[in-house]
Formats: C-alpha cells, structure tokens, sequence
C-alpha cells in the first residue's frame, strides 16, 4: 500500500511539474512579441511615412483618415495615437469590448494592437485584426503620425 502512495504521489508531482512547464511555454509562445519600449520606439523612428500610405491601403475599406473625415464600417482614424480605443465619441458603432477597453493607443499599444488586435483586446471587431511585419506597423505608425495635429513626441521615458 505504501508504494502505491508514492507511485501516486510522484505522478501527481510530474503532472504538476507538466502542467508548470505547459503554462511556461503556452506564455513564451503565445503573448506577442514583448519588445521593450525603447526597441519599439526606435523601430517606428526609422518607419518610412510614405511606406505605411501603402500599407495604409489595406484599412481603406473600413476606415477614413482626413481630419473630421466620414465613419465608414471602422472609425475615421484621424489623431488615433494617444487616444482610449474605443474612445471617438462620434463613432457609434464599437464592440463592447472596445466601449469597455481602458487601453491607451501610444505608441507601444499602438504596435502591438496593429499585430493582433484580438490579442491586445478580445472579442473586437476588426476584421483585418493582424499585422505581423514589424516594419510594416513602424511605416503604418509613422503615416498616422502625418494625420495627427499634435502627435505625441517619439521619446522614451
């Protein structure tokens, strides 16, 4: 009886230590990639604004960027870096998961939205949700940065 003990005592160990190693590797693999500020901010300086106007047609479909432009299907995207997602109060249409988002739009949640938007917030409902080239995001950043009045400065803190 006593080894049975410790046969089920050590295999209720391994499953913990499995289930530990599982959880590990389940985070290193599937949060995006966590570049720190400064890389993130460097990156989006050597962006190329006229690169992301390309890039840039890929969001036409569901969104504007003039200054006051017209809503179509996704939010006008005018002045969006610094602003709460969800948070143009002239853009009716938002997930509630976006209504009820807390997330600021600079530049670091800015990148990683760009590169899984359903990461970033679950259950939104943009359709593109995904830009993996961090080079493309970079562009795309710095093309926004154009339709901005006031574009908070790429600095690190």
């Amino acid at each position: 009886m006593t080894y049975i003990k410790v046969l089920v005592l050590r295999l209720y160990d391994f499953r913990l230590m499995h289930v530990f190693f599982l959880l590990i590797l389940f985070l290193l693999v599937v949060q995006p990639a966590n570049a720190d500020d400064d890389d993130i901010i460097a990156r989006i300086r050597a962006g190329d604004a006229a690169s992301g106007k390309k890039v840039y047609q890929r969001c036409i479909a569901c969104h504007t960027i003039d200054k006051r432009g017209e809503h179509r299907v996704g939010p006008n995207l005018y002045g969006i870096i610094g602003r709460r997602a969800g948070g143009d109060p002239t853009y009716g249409n938002y997930s509630e998961a976006m209504q009820n988002s807390e997330i600021i739009l600079d530049y670091k949640n800015l990148d990683l939205y760009l590169e899984n938007s359903k990461l970033l917030i679950p259950k939104n409902r943009m359709a593109h949700g995904r830009m993996a080239n961090p080079q493309e995001r970079a562009d795309i950043i710095q093309f926004l940065r154009v339709y901005h009045d006031n574009p908070p400065p790429l600095k690190t803190d």
